[in-house]
């Protein structure tokens, strides 16, 4: 799937968890998508264990549209089943 691809994709569904294993892509996947005027919240290693809940947290209720995390830091511990889609990149 091209990166283009992956926006269409993004754009036609709901809740959505996007995961990837560098920081790079999820940084530009991240700037992409708001430039896209998608809400995003994003969790990575370096996020602090009250923004992870807070991100948990806004996904679950709705408040944004898709959770950005890197695999290692949001692979598990969360609860996140509100998405309807999940894509690894």
């Amino acid at each position: 799937m091209t990166h283009g691809n992956l926006y269409v994709h993004l754009e036609a569904k709901g809740a959505c968890l996007v995961f990837a294993h560098h920081r790079g892509v999820i940084a530009e996947l991240e700037k992409q998508l708001r430039r896209r005027g998608r809400s995003v919240v994003t969790v990575h290693g370096e996020t602090p264990d009250r923004e992870r809940a807070d991100a948990e947290q806004m996904f679950q209720k709705g408040k944004v549209e898709i959770f950005l995390g890197s695999i290692n830091a949001a692979g598990e511990a969360l609860t996140l089943h509100r998405a309807d889609t999940c894509v690894f990149v």
